[in-house]
């Protein structure tokens, strides 16, 4: 899932916040106290100016400003964070102490369901605070999950323990319900990158029978060579497949290595094109995921686009 864009701000100077620390086009209205200690000698402030284009109900676009004071008195800016109105909030900066390192954290959350939280980190260095960049580990653990499975939503970090947590998720998996199990990942902060140490993985208690068929094997009215990972679903129907090859599966040409949605009546629901398909006057280019219907027409508000 992609994250909207989060605006971080690192001091560079020793130029001094004024008062309160305003947004460029309008005055803020402070929420909250501007010196709110947070530890390791910093405060912050909140500030929230009116953005009368925004759609959501508070019209507002807010920011969270983090400073210092200096031996003159003066705030001396350390970070400022501001989100897009409506697409996201800021919650209270915090100090964590973990893996032997002090870090700075601004947590983000997002109203969608499932998505993920949207974390800041910023590292102590040598007096200094260094940003981290807390989305590495998220990028590089698909490639170590179980086969068929993603933990892209319901993501959160548990910054006291250094760990992600997340539930596993098959494709046909509606956001609410995941049934592919739970992954924790044990994290450390590694060239400034929140980097992952190890992974353990917890099935699911109602997890679905999963198997490699050790022959080729025909389901219902599929044909499917020796080595094809399947998921069954309710009643022992296939609801996943995912071949080793390129195959043709039900007359689609399906790219081998990716994840096959069985539709009702064991037909093909959803697949990834292994080579260009011309299908009801359509042509498809190869790598197209394709959404079809029982009677093998196209998802109606999801027929693809065709090429020339």
């Amino acid at each position: 899932m992609l994250r909207p864009r989060t605006l971080l701000l690192l001091a560079l100077s020793t130029r001094a916040l004024a008062a309160d620390p305003a947004d460029a086009g309008a005055s803020p209205q402070p929420r909250g106290a501007c010196d709110t200690t947070i530890g390791e000698g910093l405060h912050f402030c909140r500030s929230s100016a009116p953005d009368p284009a925004t759609a959501c109900p508070e019209h507002r676009k807010d920011a969270v400003t983090i400073w210092r004071p200096t031996a003159s008195g003066a705030r001396e800016p350390v970070a400022t964070f501001a989100t897009e109105p409506c697409e996201s909030t800021l919650g209270d900066p915090e100090i964590h102490r973990a893996g032997g390192v002090v870090l700075l954290v601004v947590p983000e959350q997002f109203p969608q369901n499932g998505h993920p939280d949207g974390d800041h980190a910023l590292v102590l260095e040598a007096g200094k605070w260094v940003p981290v960049d807390a989305e590495d580990w998220r990028r590089r653990l698909e490639s170590r999950l179980p086969p068929m499975r993603a933990a892209d939503t319901y993501v959160r970090i548990d910054w006291d323990a250094l760990t992600g947590h997340a539930p596993m998720r098959f494709s046909d998996d509606p956001i609410c319900c995941p049934t592919g199990g739970e992954v924790t990942a044990w994290l450390e902060v590694r060239e400034r990158r929140l980097a992952i140490r190890s992974v353990a993985f917890r099935p699911a208690k109602d997890a679905p029978r999963e198997e490699v068929l050790r022959a080729p094997a025909r389901i219902g009215a599929l044909d499917f060579p020796a080595g094809t990972r399947v998921v069954y679903g309710e009643g022992g129907a296939l609801r996943l497949a995912q071949p080793p090859r390129d195959v043709v599966l039900g007359g689609v040409p399906v790219k081998g290595g990716s994840t096959v949605e069985i539709g009702e009546g064991g037909s093909v629901g959803t697949a990834t094109l292994s080579r260009p398909w011309k299908h009801q006057g359509v042509a498809v280019p190869a790598g197209e995921r394709v959404y079809l219907q029982p009677d093998g027409g196209f998802v109606e508000g999801l027929r693809p686009t065709p090429t020339h």
